[in-house]
């Protein structure tokens, strides 16, 4: 809560839960359809996959939890097509900024919206 403003919204991927955060927050779930991966998969690259994130779900904030991402993996709540995939680690690679990471988790800012 200290590193973000009280106006932040967050996606949580590779986690059901959000307990402890302060902020405005989504938690991706096996349970039902992940909005995340409909939009990775939807967009035709990373810089939409970074619009589709803050204008449609306006979130600022990703949080990624590793190892209960892949235990979910094995419920296929990881279903990305070939391109949502790409879209996805081009999205870690260049349009996500770490600024918080305690150890079982990773918090990064989403990029702005590429102006085109």
């Amino acid at each position: 809560k200290d590193r973000l403003d009280k106006n932040g919204k967050i996606l949580i991927v590779g986690e059901q839960r959000g307990y402890y955060i302060v902020q405005d927050h989504v938690a991706t779930t096996v349970m039902a359809p992940n909005r995340f991966i409909g939009w990775a998969n939807r967009a035709r690259n990373a810089s939409e996959l970074v619009r589709l994130l803050r204008m449609e779900g306006g979130f600022t904030h990703l949080m990624v939890v590793p190892r209960e991402a892949h235990r979910l993996g094995g419920y296929d709540a990881f279903n990305f097509t070939p391109q949502g995939y790409k879209n996805w680690t081009e999205l870690e690679a260049g349009r996500l900024r770490r600024i918080f990471t305690p150890g079982s988790c990773a918090l990064f800012e989403i990029a702005s919206v590429p102006k085109n």
